[in-house]
């Protein structure tokens, strides 16, 4: 049985991590007081992200003091680590001096006394023939990426990077260190008319298979024809499963044993995972294989591959598919890099909530710089921390995640249905692929529409899968439904388990008919807005409930156990027992958020409440005079971000968009401030509502501060602050740092004198959300 205590109490680890990252001069008071400063902002861990001279010297230099992995490098490393003990918290192992991971920030390749032995290879096609070609290297340009289909590859990273951390950190192990992070390591990215590969490559696809594949590159190498011969797909579908094999076995396993011998978990994402097809282009060769050869397996959100009203893809459920089947206890998302630096709290927490409900449960937002000169400005953005005028307002968000992802890591993920993931049908190519990647995209939304919870197996699950009692048992999951939006070019080991699981009763739907899959709840009216994920721990269930939608949704909600409900509010860290019949009741869920319910007993909690919202009257209606005084802006100045501390004297002003006072470019803080009488205290309770806010805020009633606001909706019980006759209220607001980068006078003064890799992507996302300040209606209401 939980406990309130058990529910409200997550450990470090679940913590959101930042990438931190190394990029300037390396002063370890500095690094220890930033640090410091995380923490208080309700961070309990971080992962340091080296990012070393060699690793884009042309690009983006960095001026890094101390080389990377040197003793000085160990030695800053090490008192960072002794802080987080002092503080406790959390510090991930990041492998790699930029990314991806594999290189050692270039040194495996500086290393090899045969520089090409250690060079990435692919087969392209030249005059009808398939011709082996040496990747080139510049170390001008970026760090030199080894082959990691090569063995000796793998020990010599593993020596240069694992062993020194080993050596140096050790005695952290198990304890502040964790998380061990891999980033994007893979095989060369090969394109139509390419193909990665390895030296011995041609040895071990006959080893694995049984035949010579040389004669059939040509054809391989071709984009495919309606009427090829079945045995050029054949060969086509067994070259990219031998590549995946050696990946996995050659790299991601040697790091794996490594970590677990260690008393860690090796983590990490692959590059590319939101695109079904880079199964067969991208570095990873199969994304579900490789992803369960990871203790923490996960992916990446950037560039907005996922926003609301934009993009939404089932691949976070990837990673979770993995770590379920494996019995893992957490999957990660990296989220943020390019999504700009216009991004509002309600649009940060849907995207968390979204990687959340589809069964990610570790977060690694990118990023703090400890660097932010000349072209870092520009840099991979959302900047956060000193340099965001939001960061002073963001420890709710923080403890929100923390709150959120340890209630999702206890116990064991409940998913009814499981989905095939076709991905031969996708390394064939051609019209097998188009059309196993179209469905593949259309189950997902058709599913997660109706609460139809699922996770992924592919064919390499399936094969080793068991069946009992109508249901397939696929690793640490039990599930009574199978989906199969395409299976053109299914293994027969996968077949056999198939025809077993349907022989003995399992239900088997195809893509038309995922929408009758098992829900896992039930939501009266219909509605697609509301996704759901479900944990069992013991006699209790856990719901997450997100509404992903830019409306209010009412509806009426029946889980499936007859026991007593209760509710957890993340934000608020309560719980509270509800008022349900047999598990029904009514819920409203605001715009782009979430909440949880939890069916059985809880020690330690109080009596049960109504479902339906306190009645609230408006007692007044704050609508007199108001003015407004900037305290705090932040702007890029000639060769950094600068802060400075305003002296204005304040402005009457009407509540609404603060630009036409204070300039478009104006980023940071400023403070509205009015007074107001209350006639009598009718009410036991006094809130302060706020209405819409651009974007965060923190008030002061009569000289008391109140804690600040990130989320919405901006409401703060005064009752204890508020006094009968006359009452003085400041409202301090914080706005978004797209103001100051969005205007093209900065992106013009940048361009003529630093290279810019991302500002092609991140500049228009920042001409969003340029409205500021406080809008309103501001008023008090009574409980």
């Amino acid at each position: 049985m939980l406990s309130v205590s058990q529910i409200t109490t997550p450990p470090p680890e679940c913590s959101p991590a930042y990438f931190w990252q190394i990029n300037g001069q390396v002063d370890i008071p500095m690094l220890i007081e930033e640090l410091r400063d995380m923490h208080a902002n309700g961070l309990n861990a971080v992962c340091l992200h080296p990012f070393p001279d060699e690793f884009r010297p042309k690009m983006n230099p960095a001026r890094v003091n101390i080389p990377y992995l040197s003793p000085e490098w160990f030695a800053m490393t090490r008192a960072l680590c002794k802080e987080c003990r002092r503080l406790g918290m959390n510090y991930w192992l990041y492998d790699e001096g930029g990314w991806p991971s594999g290189g050692a920030g270039g040194q495996v390749w500086q290393n090899a006394k045969d520089k090409e032995a250690v060079q990435q290879r692919v087969y392209k096609l030249e005059n009808g023939q398939a011709v082996l070609k040496i990747v080139g290297v510049n170390p001008q340009v970026s760090a030199p990426y080894p082959d990691v289909l090569n063995p000796a590859v793998t020990r010599e990273f593993l020596r240069l990077t694992h062993e020194q951390y080993a050596k140096h950190l050790g005695e952290f192990f198990g304890r502040e260190i964790t998380f061990v992070f891999t980033d994007e390591p893979g095989t060369h990215y090969c394109p139509p008319g390419a193909l990665g590969t390895t030296s011995d490559f041609i040895a071990q696809f006959r080893k694995l298979k049984g035949y010579d594949v040389t004669p059939f590159l040509p054809a391989l190498l071709c984009v495919e024809k309606d009427d090829e011969p079945n045995e050029v797909t054949t060969a086509r579908i067994d070259y990219h499963d031998v590549l995946a094999t050696l990946f996995v076995r050659r790299f991601l396993a040697p790091i794996r044993r490594w970590c677990r011998r260690h008393g860690l978990l090796s983590g990490g994402h692959f590059s590319g995972e939101d695109k079904p097809e880079y199964n067969r282009f991208g570095s990873y060769g199969s994304i579900m294989r490789s992803l369960r050869m990871l203790d923490v397996p996960g992916v990446d959100a950037i560039w907005r591959q996922l926003f609301p009203d934009e993009r939404v893809h089932s691949f976070p459920k990837y990673a979770s598919s993995a770590a379920h089947q494996n019995g893992n206890r957490f999957a990660l998302a990296e989220i943020f890099a390019v999504y700009g630096n216009a991004l509002s709290p309600s649009e940060m927490r849907w995207l968390v909530d979204y990687m959340l409900v589809r069964g990610i449960n570790l977060i690694v937002p990118s990023k703090i710089s400890t660097c932010h000169r000349e072209h870092f400005m520009s840099g991979i953005r959302p900047h956060f921390g000193r340099v965001n005028p939001l960061w002073p307002y963001m420890k709710e968000y923080h403890q929100y995640i923390e709150r959120s992802c340890h209630l999702l890591s206890l116990g064991k993920p409940q998913c009814p249905n499981a989905v095939y993931f076709d991905i031969r049908s996708i390394w064939a190519g051609g019209k097998a692929m188009t059309e196993a990647v179209r469905l593949h995209e259309e189950v997902a939304q058709t599913m997660s529409e109706k609460q139809c919870d699922f996770d992924y197996v592919d064919d390499d699950a399936l094969a080793k899968a068991r069946v009992k009692n109508c249901s397939l048992l696929v690793g640490k999951m039990r599930y009574r439904c199978l989906v199969i939006p395409s299976a053109t070019h299914m293994s027969d080991a996968a077949k056999n388990t198939l025809r077993t699981f349907t022989a003995a009763g399992g239900r088997v739907l195809n893509a038309d008919e995922a929408g009758a899959a098992e829900r896992s709840v039930i939501i009266s009216p219909d509605n697609p807005a509301i996704r759901v994920c479900k944990r069992a721990v013991g006699s209790n269930a856990i719901y997450f409930v997100v509404n992903e939608s830019a409306e209010t949704q009412s509806f009426t909600i029946t889980l499936p156990e007859k026991k007593a409900v209760s509710h957890y509010s993340p934000e608020e860290n309560r719980v509270t027992a509800l008022i349900s019949e047999q598990g029904r009741f009514s819920w409203q869920l605001p715009a782009y958020s979430a909440t949880f319910f939890i069916t059985g007993a809880i020690a330690g909690i109080g009596k049960p409440r109504q479902t339906k919202p306190t009645a609230q009257t408006v007692l007044q209606r704050l609508d007199g005079a108001w003015t407004l005084q900037p305290k705090r802006r932040i702007y890029p100045g000639h060769d950094d971000f600068v802060r400075e501390e305003l002296h204005e004297s304040a402005r009457p002003c009407a509540l609404g968009d603060w630009r036409p006072i204070l300039g478009d470019d104006f980023s940071g803080e400023a403070t509205y401030r009015c007074s107001f009488t209350l006639a009598k205290r009718q009410r036991q309770s006094i809130i302060l509502d706020l209405g819409k806010v651009g974007y965060a805020c923190k008030v002061s009633v009569n000289g008391k501060a109140l804690a600040p606001k990130f989320l919405p909706p901006y409401r703060f019980d005064i009752s204890a602050v508020v006094q009968v006759g006359k009452n003085y209220l400041e409202i301090t607001v914080a706005n978004t740092l797209a103001n100051a980068l969005s205007p093209d006078a900065v992106l013009k003064a940048w361009a003529e004198k630093w290279p810019l890799q991302y500002e092609e992507k991140q500049r228009p996302f920042e001409k969003t959300n340029l409205e500021s300040g406080l809008f309103g209606p501001v008023v008090l209401l009574g409980e």
